[in-house]
């Protein structure tokens, strides 16, 4: 049998992820401002990279708003896509690219869900500003 490619397939996948993201930041800000990227570096860590869908959408969202820069940072992904999204942004760091690379959740021994509560509870409990960014370098 043969299958046709839908072309409208992966501009749907990065649609329908751009949408969860969105959907995901209003939860987890609870009404704070998203922070101001415009000319900044932006560095986005992820627990493994497999098709980059997710990425994809964030690096377009990112450089919609001004990032200066988008850095990705995962400690596994399929060597594919981190050649594919390589060419999205200024730089991706990978501490393994598996050719043959299946799942995410392969590479860990326990891969259990975050609840989206207790995300909200961390970002609630580091809410603090973080001094050192906010003073720039120290001179003595």
């Amino acid at each position: 049998a043969r299958y046709a490619l839908n072309r409208a397939g992966p501009r749907e996948s990065v649609f329908k992820e751009g949408q969860r993201i969105r959907t995901q930041i209003e939860l987890f800000r609870e009404g704070r401002p998203f922070p101001k990227v415009e000319g900044r570096i932006v560095i986005i860590v992820d627990d493994g990279l497999a098709t980059g869908a997710t990425l994809h959408a964030a690096i377009q969202y990112l450089e919609n708003r001004g990032a200066a820069q988008v850095v990705i940072a995962v400690p596994v992904a399929a060597a594919a896509t981190a050649r594919r999204l390589r060419l999205q942004v200024d730089e991706l760091i990978a501490l393994v690219e598996d050719e043959h690379f299946t799942a995410v959740g392969e590479w860990y021994e326990d891969f259990t869900q975050v609840e989206d509560r207790e995300v909200i509870e961390l970002i609630n409990t580091e809410q603090k500003p973080n001094k050192i960014l906010d003073r720039g370098p120290k001179h003595s």
